[in-house]
């Protein structure tokens, strides 16, 4: 499936808010029902086309008209929308959903009392396999796949709203640590013609990220650097390092390892970048079911100032950050590496 451009922020989620509803919409998109309705069928012809019991489907289809998905035979004009402009991202969205559900249903103790067993027991860190993405082969690409589509889908939501809070003091030369598949970068290449960028991330992740920028605009100055972040060389000197939530992924002695390493790859004068959602406890945040694929990392999330705090210890100056509200509130750091004289190229 291709992801669409940009996109307004959320639609998706009116209808991922209750088990039984995204219980029946995954299943609903599993079966193929949800093109099938357009030609609105009654129920019978529906089921003699997907070759399921008839019984079972009118209990599906009772529940997606519950969640708000059908009405009258037909989609809603509400989920219509989402399923024509949306589809990738609800789609990827509802299979990390369904193992965030399953974890937190299963395991909620674990999460708040016991982290370490709720890792290793948990369906969405099995999820993210960063060991399969080392190569690119046919079998890493289709490992690493599903979870680079959801981060590709969430970028693609957050980036529209992210992109006025981010400054990035005239750079001409971007490095984004961990940036998937570009989506990001590439708004900000978008935002300024006279910018190049490279995106660091691990080989079948850069491979992904090609292809999706393949034949686009920005692609003759997006560059995807293949590696491991914590042990290949980084390029630059880079006029601005962007990192968007990679930070809250690692332990505080990588996390600051990868600070150290930007700090010191950052030209002077240059710009370092972090964007990251604030703690849950500090959000307040309600809690639908969509909540949930967020709660699931709510531990790691970091208040901005612990940011700020090694950023000044490793001489940069921070500037006091920028709150953007979304699902989840994000915060914005940006701080600046004091002008000393040296220069460089990628």
């Amino acid at each position: 499936m291709t992801p669409p451009d940009t996109l307004p922020f959320g639609a998706e989620d009116a209808f991922l808010t209750d088990l039984s509803g995204v219980a029946a919409l995954r299943e609903a998109v599993a079966l193929g029902l949800i093109d099938a309705l357009e030609d609105r069928r009654d129920a019978a012809a529906l089921a003699q086309r997907l070759g399921v019991p008839e019984r079972g489907l009118r209990l599906l289809l009772l529940m997606l008209e519950d969640a708000g998905v059908i009405a009258g035979g037909g989609l809603t004009e509400g989920f219509a929308a989402v399923w024509d402009t949306r589809r990738f991202v609800l789609c990827a969205k509802l299979e990390f959903l369904h193992r965030a559900a399953l974890d937190v249903g299963e395991d909620l103790h674990g999460l708040l009392f016991d982290l370490r067993g709720f890792q290793a027991r948990a369906r969405t860190f099995g999820f993210f396999r960063y060991d399969r993405a080392l190569d690119v082969s046919d079998a890493a690409l289709a490992a690493s796949r599903p979870w680079v589509d959801y981060v590709t889908a969430l970028s693609l939501t957050e980036t529209p709203h992210l992109l006025p809070a981010i400054d990035l003091g005239g750079a001409r030369r971007l490095l984004e640590i961990g940036g998937n598949t570009g989506v990001l970068s590439e708004a900000l290449l978008e935002r300024d013609p006279g910018l190049t960028a490279a995106v660091l991330d691990l080989p079948a992740v850069c491979a992904l990220g090609r292809q999706r920028m393949a034949g686009r605009p920005a692609e003759a100055r997006l560059r995807f650097v293949a590696g491991d972040a914590r042990q290949e060389p980084w390029p630059g000197p880079a006029d601005a390092i962007l990192f968007k939530s990679v930070l809250h992924d690692w332990p505080e002695a990588e996390m600051r390892q990868f600070l150290s390493r930007a700090a010191a790859r950052l030209a002077p004068g240059g710009r370092l970048v972090i964007c990251e959602r604030i703690p849950m406890e500090d959000a307040a945040p309600p809690f639908p079911l969509w909540m949930l694929a967020n709660l699931v990392f709510a531990p790691f999330y970091r208040a901005p100032q612990v940011y700020a705090d090694i950023l000044s210890g490793l001489g940069l100056v921070p500037e006091p950050p920028k709150r953007v509200d979304l699902d989840l509130p994000f915060a914005v750091l940006a701080a600046r590496k004091p002008v000393e004289g040296s220069s460089g190229s990628f």
